[in-house]
């Protein structure tokens, strides 16, 4: 699977740094090589690691970063190219000059680097060297402010998505302890009046004879307080009053 993934797409093989240097240097790759690029590298990276070989997350991440960058640059082009086409068209060559004009995209190459930054600030946890990363690789000052803004983001966006998985996988766990509390009510069984008596006005034999009869599911208590992990000390202790 991977020899002929290879062999339609050699971009995916090895780091791929000729494929960054090649996105960096404004080659124009077609959408669809792209959008290839942005499904194989992930699934073959996975294989890779999966399999035991040797290789790292570092090269990876980067070339995700740059092709999914680019992707969106590419989008956009045709997607302002179609509306400037359907303004022309709806309202005349002057009309649709107006209102195009105040539009203006960056180079290609400035979406492959924001990509890049947002991909290592969130697979990394790692805002402040993703954004010192790609400053260093391209020394413009241009770029400080979308590259802060797409590190920032992306470290906020997988943060909320972990919080919300952790608060996800608490409220199962919550439930999964208060079906396993729920205990089946057993039967009732005919007491006599001897049992009711005091285990202390009776002799050790009738004590005896008296927990034999008798189940645990008889004398067990269900009435059960669960407590979340994220509760203060002082409301376990109120809720543990309560019960």
């Amino acid at each position: 699977c991977g020899l002929v993934a290879a062999m339609g797409f050699p971009q995916i093989l090895f780091f791929g740094y000729e494929t960054l240097d090649a996105l960096l240097a404004d080659v124009n790759f077609p959408l669809w090589l792209l959008l290839s690029l942005v499904v194989l590298k992930p699934l073959m990276t996975s294989i890779s690691l999966g399999s035991g070989l040797v290789g790292g997350t570092l090269a990876p991440t980067m070339f995700l970063g740059a092709t999914l960058g680019a992707s969106y640059g590419k989008i956009l082009h045709y997607g302002y190219t179609g509306l400037s086409s359907f303004a022309v068209n709806a309202l005349g060559s002057e009309t649709a000059s107006v209102m195009t004009s105040s539009f203006s995209f960056a180079d290609p190459p400035a979406y492959s680097i924001i990509g890049m930054a947002a991909a290592l600030a969130g697979v990394f946890r790692a805002p402040l060297f993703s954004f010192l990363l790609i400053f260093e690789m391209t020394r413009d000052y241009r770029i400080l402010l979308p590259l802060m803004a797409s590190v920032g983001l992306s470290s906020w966006y997988v943060e909320k998505y972990e919080t919300d998985q952790e608060k996800k996988k608490q409220a199962r766990t919550e439930e999964e302890l208060n079906s396993s509390a729920t205990f089946p009510q057993p039967p009732p069984r005919p007491v006599s009046q001897n049992q009711l008596l005091d285990f202390g006005d009776r002799s050790e034999n009738d004590a005896a004879a008296i927990l034999e009869s008798m189940n645990v599911g008889e004398c067990m208590n269900r009435n059960l307080t669960v407590l979340n992990a994220t509760d203060s000390v002082q409301a376990a202790l109120d809720r543990m009053d309560i019960a």
